[in-house]
């Protein structure tokens, strides 16, 4: 296979409760988290680093608020956050660096607001950051490295565009970006480096394609992706390092499979992945780490399970998972290495 391919590992799903869409893989690749569209749960897997399979802890889940649709791991790997999208909280958890099973923290849940969907972690480890999509707004929380607990920043929100769907943050913790749903743009923000809040750039958005749902940076922080799921298309945008600031690379889109939801970059910033959400596969492209364009690859596509929509690879580089909606399953996935 050519650089950056997948191939299906065997089996090539995994079971999950029903409606998996969120999937995350902790710093050390030892574990897998799962979250769901409906349901209270999370669900826990234990990793092989070597194959890349996975396994059921026990328990194999643990409970959740309503409607847990987004997970986030620390740099530390010690703590795990959810967004529990029908209860509006985040449900906080510790993790067994050694064998990845979650315990809740007390409390074990944190206030938010409506609708959490996207949750991310910064990369010192001070901040969390949830993208309410009902309530059009950021929440943004200082973390306590020591016991994980979250505390509401002052103010605990910042207003977004609208329906804010996902939420990410730049490697060196100066940038976080939200894919606003209803509004097809893109909010930028320059983050505080000392107290972790947020402050709109001007512009506070910049254009996206229809239904931009999920958005993903490159390792080096150079590039920014956004899926438009309603326009088949990935939007690209390079990014000022200085500034943080946005702006359409050219060509500014790549197309997709049938209603893209998720896309991810490898850790060596070499490929990047797309969930075709209508099409049962994934886009696969190389990336080009001087000007961050996608090329997609000899297969532009492998087969996932029906209606595909989270997606993650592995730290460590090697593997892909992609959370199947409507199959209830993980398809997993090895990565052919550049």
């Amino acid at each position: 296979p050519m650089a950056g391919e997948l191939t299906a590992l065997s089996p090539t799903t995994v079971a999950t409760q029903t409606s998996p869409i969120g999937v995350v893989v902790s710093p050390d690749n030892k574990s897998l988290y799962v979250t769901y569209e409906r349901g209270t749960t999370l669900s826990q897997y234990s990793r092989n680093t070597e194959t890349g399979k996975l396994t059921a802890l026990s328990p194999a889940t643990l409970q959740t608020g309503s409607e847990p649709r987004t997970a986030a791991i620390s740099p530390d790997g010690k703590s795990v956050y959810v967004a529990n999208f029908g209860s509006e909280t985040v449900s906080q958890f510790s993790r067994n660096p050694e064998t990845g099973k979650l315990t809740a923290l007390s409390p074990a849940a944190v206030k938010t607001g409506d609708s959490p969907h996207g949750i991310e972690v910064s990369p010192d480890g001070k901040s969390v950051y949830v993208a309410n999509y009902w309530g059009n707004s950021i929440y943004q929380y200082s973390r306590n490295p020591e016991t994980g607990t979250l505390t509401a920043l002052s103010p605990a929100t910042v207003v977004a565009g609208k329906n804010p769907n996902s939420i990410i943050i730049s490697s060196d913790g100066k940038s976080v970006y939200t894919a606003d749903r209803g509004n097809k743009a893109v909010s930028q923000y320059s983050r505080n480096l000392e107290t972790g809040t947020l402050t709109a750039l001007v512009p506070a958005t910049i254009e996206a394609g229809e239904l931009p749902h999920d958005a993903a940076i490159s390792p080096d922080g150079k590039t920014v992706y956004v899926t438009n799921s309603g326009s088949a298309t990935v939007s690209l945008y390079g990014r000022n390092a200085e500034t943080g600031k946005l702006t359409a690379l050219g060509p500014a889109t790549v197309a997709t499979g049938r209603e893209p939801s998720s896309v991810t970059v490898s850790s060596d910033g070499k490929s990047a992945y797309v969930t075709d959400g209508g099409a049962a596969t994934v886009s696969q492209y190389s990336r080009n780490p001087e000007t961050g364009s996608l090329t997609p690859l000899t297969h532009a596509t492998i087969a996932s399970g029906i209606s595909p929509y989270g997606v993650t690879a592995s730290p460590d580089g090697k593997f892909v998972y992609v959370a199947n909606e409507s199959s209830g399953s993980l398809s997993q996935y090895a990565r052919a290495h550049p």
